[in-house]
Protein backbone atom coordinates (compact mmCIF):
# COMPACT_ATOMS: atom_id res chain seq x y z
CA UNK A 1 0.00 0.00 0.00
CA UNK A 2 1.10 3.53 -0.59
CA UNK A 3 2.83 4.98 2.47
CA UNK A 4 0.83 7.89 3.86
CA UNK A 5 4.04 9.89 4.19
CA UNK A 6 4.72 9.70 0.45
CA UNK A 7 3.27 12.69 -1.36
CA UNK A 8 5.35 12.71 -4.55
CA UNK A 9 3.16 11.17 -7.29
CA UNK A 10 6.27 9.87 -9.07
CA UNK A 11 7.16 7.70 -6.06
CA UNK A 12 3.65 6.54 -5.18
CA UNK A 13 2.27 3.51 -6.96
CA UNK A 14 -1.35 4.18 -6.12
CA UNK A 15 -1.92 6.35 -9.20
CA UNK A 16 -0.79 3.68 -11.66
CA UNK A 17 -1.71 0.02 -11.44
CA UNK A 18 0.47 -2.90 -12.40
CA UNK A 19 -1.61 -3.38 -15.54
CA UNK A 20 -1.10 0.26 -16.55
CA UNK A 21 2.65 -0.01 -16.03
CA UNK A 22 2.81 -3.24 -18.02
CA UNK A 23 1.02 -1.56 -20.94
CA UNK A 24 3.30 1.49 -20.72
CA UNK A 25 6.33 -0.81 -20.85
CA UNK A 26 4.85 -2.58 -23.92
CA UNK A 27 4.90 -5.96 -22.20
CA UNK A 28 2.31 -8.34 -23.61
CA UNK A 29 2.94 -11.64 -21.87
CA UNK A 30 2.83 -10.80 -18.16
CA UNK A 31 -0.13 -11.09 -15.77
CA UNK A 32 0.00 -9.93 -12.15
CA UNK A 33 -2.29 -11.38 -9.50
CA UNK A 34 -2.57 -10.80 -5.76
CA UNK A 35 -2.59 -13.38 -2.98
CA UNK A 36 -4.08 -12.76 0.45
CA UNK A 37 -2.00 -15.63 1.85
CA UNK A 38 1.40 -14.33 0.78
CA UNK A 39 3.16 -12.20 3.37
CA UNK A 40 6.80 -11.58 2.50
CA UNK A 41 7.44 -13.52 -0.69
CA UNK A 42 6.31 -13.56 -4.30
CA UNK A 43 6.46 -16.11 -7.10
CA UNK A 44 6.18 -16.49 -10.84
CA UNK A 45 4.90 -19.23 -13.12
CA UNK A 46 5.64 -19.53 -16.85
CA UNK A 47 3.45 -21.39 -19.34
CA UNK A 48 5.62 -22.36 -22.26
CA UNK A 49 2.68 -23.21 -24.53
CA UNK A 50 1.27 -19.66 -24.36
CA UNK A 51 4.60 -17.95 -23.59
CA UNK A 52 3.00 -16.15 -20.66
CA UNK A 53 4.36 -15.21 -17.27
CA UNK A 54 2.15 -15.09 -14.18
CA UNK A 55 3.51 -13.06 -11.27
CA UNK A 56 1.77 -13.54 -7.91
CA UNK A 57 2.50 -11.06 -5.11
CA UNK A 58 1.11 -10.24 -1.64
CA UNK A 59 -2.21 -8.40 -1.85
CA UNK A 60 -0.98 -5.40 0.15
CA UNK A 61 1.51 -4.59 -2.65
CA UNK A 62 -1.41 -3.56 -4.86
CA UNK A 63 -0.58 0.07 -4.08
CA UNK A 64 3.17 -0.26 -3.54
CA UNK A 65 5.35 2.70 -4.57
CA UNK A 66 6.09 3.00 -8.26
CA UNK A 67 9.73 1.89 -8.01
CA UNK A 68 8.70 -1.32 -6.20
CA UNK A 69 6.08 -2.10 -8.84
CA UNK A 70 8.65 -1.58 -11.58
CA UNK A 71 11.18 -3.73 -9.73
CA UNK A 72 8.71 -6.61 -9.50
CA UNK A 73 7.82 -6.31 -13.18
CA UNK A 74 11.50 -6.19 -14.17
CA UNK A 75 12.20 -9.23 -11.97
CA UNK A 76 9.36 -11.15 -13.60
CA UNK A 77 10.69 -10.42 -17.09
CA UNK A 78 14.25 -11.60 -16.42
CA UNK A 79 15.39 -14.83 -18.14
CA UNK A 80 14.45 -17.75 -15.93
CA UNK A 81 16.10 -20.70 -17.66
CA UNK A 82 18.98 -21.33 -20.03
CA UNK A 83 22.42 -19.78 -20.40
CA UNK A 84 21.17 -16.16 -20.30
CA UNK A 85 19.75 -16.68 -16.82
CA UNK A 86 23.15 -17.91 -15.60
CA UNK A 87 25.18 -14.89 -16.64
CA UNK A 88 26.76 -12.78 -13.92
CA UNK A 89 24.93 -9.63 -15.05
CA UNK A 90 21.56 -11.36 -14.97
CA UNK A 91 22.21 -12.86 -11.53
CA UNK A 92 23.35 -9.51 -10.17
CA UNK A 93 20.32 -7.71 -11.60
CA UNK A 94 17.99 -10.32 -10.14
CA UNK A 95 19.59 -10.04 -6.70
CA UNK A 96 19.44 -6.25 -6.78
CA UNK A 97 15.75 -6.26 -7.68
CA UNK A 98 14.97 -8.85 -5.01
CA UNK A 99 16.94 -6.88 -2.43
CA UNK A 100 15.01 -3.66 -3.10
CA UNK A 101 11.63 -5.39 -2.87
CA UNK A 102 12.60 -7.38 0.24
CA UNK A 103 13.89 -4.26 1.95
CA UNK A 104 10.62 -2.47 1.22
CA UNK A 105 8.61 -5.41 2.57
CA UNK A 106 10.68 -5.65 5.77
CA UNK A 107 10.25 -1.93 6.46
CA UNK A 108 6.64 -1.56 5.43
CA UNK A 109 4.82 -4.89 5.58
CA UNK A 110 2.77 -4.27 8.75
CA UNK A 111 1.87 -0.65 8.00
CA UNK A 112 1.04 -1.27 4.37
CA UNK A 113 -1.06 -4.32 5.13
CA UNK A 114 -3.07 -2.22 7.57
CA UNK A 115 -3.45 0.70 5.15
CA UNK A 116 -4.70 -1.77 2.57
CA UNK A 117 -7.48 -2.81 4.94
CA UNK A 118 -8.35 0.75 5.94
CA UNK A 119 -8.93 1.87 2.35
CA UNK A 120 -11.10 -1.10 1.36
CA UNK A 121 -14.26 0.83 2.17
CA UNK A 122 -13.31 3.11 -0.71
CA UNK A 123 -13.00 0.13 -3.04
CA UNK A 124 -16.46 -1.14 -2.14
CA UNK A 125 -18.03 1.52 -4.35
CA UNK A 126 -16.49 -0.26 -7.34
CA UNK A 127 -18.91 -3.20 -7.20
CA UNK A 128 -21.02 -2.10 -10.16
CA UNK A 129 -19.62 -2.92 -13.58
CA UNK A 130 -20.99 -3.55 -17.06
CA UNK A 131 -22.83 -6.79 -16.29
CA UNK A 132 -23.21 -7.55 -12.59
CA UNK A 133 -23.56 -5.53 -9.39
CA UNK A 134 -21.65 -7.49 -6.74
CA UNK A 135 -23.64 -5.96 -3.90
CA UNK A 136 -26.87 -7.16 -5.46
CA UNK A 137 -25.43 -10.66 -5.92
CA UNK A 138 -24.12 -10.70 -2.34
CA UNK A 139 -27.46 -9.55 -0.92
CA UNK A 140 -29.33 -12.22 -2.87
CA UNK A 141 -27.08 -15.03 -1.65
CA UNK A 142 -26.95 -13.63 1.88
CA UNK A 143 -30.74 -13.55 2.10
CA UNK A 144 -31.28 -17.01 0.61
CA UNK A 145 -28.50 -18.98 2.35
CA UNK A 146 -27.16 -17.03 5.33
CA UNK A 147 -30.24 -15.37 6.85
CA UNK A 148 -28.68 -11.95 6.10
CA UNK A 149 -26.06 -12.61 8.80
CA UNK A 150 -22.89 -11.96 6.78
CA UNK A 151 -21.22 -8.71 5.81
CA UNK A 152 -18.18 -8.09 3.63
CA UNK A 153 -16.35 -5.54 1.55
CA UNK A 154 -16.81 -6.52 -2.10
CA UNK A 155 -14.69 -5.83 -5.13
CA UNK A 156 -13.96 -7.03 -8.63
CA UNK A 157 -10.60 -8.52 -9.55
CA UNK A 158 -8.82 -7.64 -12.78
CA UNK A 159 -10.81 -8.26 -15.95
CA UNK A 160 -8.45 -11.08 -16.96
CA UNK A 161 -8.28 -12.69 -13.51
CA UNK A 162 -9.76 -16.13 -12.98
CA UNK A 163 -9.34 -16.48 -9.21
CA UNK A 164 -11.88 -15.36 -6.62
CA UNK A 165 -10.90 -15.27 -2.96
CA UNK A 166 -11.92 -14.24 0.55
CA UNK A 167 -9.70 -12.86 3.27
CA UNK A 168 -10.06 -11.52 6.81
CA UNK A 169 -8.21 -8.46 8.06
CA UNK A 170 -8.19 -6.15 11.09
CA UNK A 171 -8.71 -2.40 10.81
CA UNK A 172 -6.81 0.02 13.06
CA UNK A 173 -9.76 0.20 15.44
CA UNK A 174 -9.71 -3.58 15.86
CA UNK A 175 -12.76 -4.20 13.68
CA UNK A 176 -12.69 -7.47 11.74
CA UNK A 177 -13.20 -6.89 8.02
CA UNK A 178 -14.22 -9.63 5.62
CA UNK A 179 -13.09 -9.00 2.05
CA UNK A 180 -14.42 -10.85 -1.00
CA UNK A 181 -12.80 -10.42 -4.40
CA UNK A 182 -14.64 -11.90 -7.37
CA UNK A 183 -12.56 -12.77 -10.42
CA UNK A 184 -13.01 -10.11 -13.09
CA UNK A 185 -13.73 -12.73 -15.75
CA UNK A 186 -17.14 -13.22 -14.10
CA UNK A 187 -18.07 -9.69 -15.11
CA UNK A 188 -18.88 -10.80 -18.66
CA UNK A 189 -22.09 -10.98 -20.67
CA UNK A 190 -21.55 -14.75 -21.25
CA UNK A 191 -21.56 -15.50 -17.52
CA UNK A 192 -24.98 -16.73 -16.35
CA UNK A 193 -26.47 -15.41 -13.15
CA UNK A 194 -26.34 -18.82 -11.45
CA UNK A 195 -22.55 -18.94 -11.94
CA UNK A 196 -21.78 -15.64 -10.24
CA UNK A 197 -24.22 -16.45 -7.43
CA UNK A 198 -22.48 -19.80 -6.92
CA UNK A 199 -18.97 -18.33 -6.83
CA UNK A 200 -20.19 -15.64 -4.42
CA UNK A 201 -21.73 -18.36 -2.23
CA UNK A 202 -18.39 -20.21 -2.23
CA UNK A 203 -16.49 -17.14 -1.01
CA UNK A 204 -19.17 -16.24 1.55
CA UNK A 205 -18.98 -19.78 2.89
CA UNK A 206 -15.34 -19.13 3.79
CA UNK A 207 -16.63 -16.49 6.22
CA UNK A 208 -19.17 -18.88 7.70
CA UNK A 209 -16.70 -21.80 7.87
CA UNK A 210 -13.24 -20.23 8.29
CA UNK A 211 -9.96 -22.10 7.77
CA UNK A 212 -8.31 -23.83 10.71
CA UNK A 213 -5.00 -25.49 11.46
CA UNK A 214 -4.59 -29.27 11.65
CA UNK A 215 -1.22 -30.94 12.18
CA UNK A 216 0.44 -27.62 11.45
CA UNK A 217 -1.31 -27.11 8.11
CA UNK A 218 -4.07 -24.72 7.10
CA UNK A 219 -7.28 -26.53 6.19
CA UNK A 220 -9.20 -24.21 3.88
CA UNK A 221 -11.68 -26.53 2.17
CA UNK A 222 -12.53 -28.84 5.04
CA UNK A 223 -14.94 -31.77 4.72
CA UNK A 224 -17.57 -29.59 6.44
CA UNK A 225 -16.95 -26.83 3.90
CA UNK A 226 -17.20 -29.18 0.91
CA UNK A 227 -20.45 -30.65 2.18
CA UNK A 228 -21.96 -27.22 2.81
CA UNK A 229 -20.85 -25.97 -0.60
CA UNK A 230 -22.81 -28.70 -2.36
CA UNK A 231 -25.98 -27.42 -0.69
CA UNK A 232 -26.08 -24.56 -3.19
CA UNK A 233 -28.80 -25.33 -5.70
CA UNK A 234 -26.55 -24.55 -8.66
CA UNK A 235 -23.34 -26.10 -7.34
CA UNK A 236 -22.98 -28.87 -9.93
CA UNK A 237 -24.26 -26.67 -12.76
CA UNK A 238 -21.74 -23.97 -11.83
CA UNK A 239 -18.78 -26.38 -11.72
CA UNK A 240 -19.65 -27.80 -15.14
CA UNK A 241 -20.10 -24.32 -16.64
CA UNK A 242 -16.81 -23.16 -15.10
CA UNK A 243 -14.87 -26.05 -16.60
CA UNK A 244 -16.40 -25.56 -20.04
CA UNK A 245 -16.43 -21.77 -20.42
CA UNK A 246 -14.34 -19.80 -17.92
CA UNK A 247 -10.94 -20.40 -19.51
CA UNK A 248 -12.21 -19.24 -22.91
CA UNK A 249 -13.45 -15.96 -21.43
CA UNK A 250 -10.05 -15.34 -19.80
CA UNK A 251 -8.14 -16.16 -23.00
CA UNK A 252 -10.37 -13.91 -25.11
CA UNK A 253 -9.91 -11.02 -22.69
CA UNK A 254 -6.14 -11.43 -22.69
CA UNK A 255 -6.11 -11.58 -26.47
CA UNK A 256 -8.12 -8.35 -26.73
CA UNK A 257 -5.79 -6.65 -24.26
CA UNK A 258 -2.73 -7.65 -26.27
CA UNK A 259 -4.27 -6.23 -29.45
CA UNK A 260 -4.68 -2.76 -27.93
Amino acid sequence: MTNTHISNPDSSGGHRTFDELIREMHIQNLDVSFSQRMKKNWKMRITRSENRRFLTIPAYLYDAPLDIKKALIAWAMLPQLGSHAKTTDCRNEKRALEKSVQQFIRCNHADHAQLYVDRLSDLSCNTIEAVYDLQDVFDTVNREYFNNELSAVLRWGRLTSGVSYQMTRKATDGTTIQIITIAGCYNHHNVPRFAIEAVMFHEMLHIKIPPYKKNGRNVIHSPEFKTAEKAHKYYRQWRIWEQEHLLNIIRNRRHLREMR
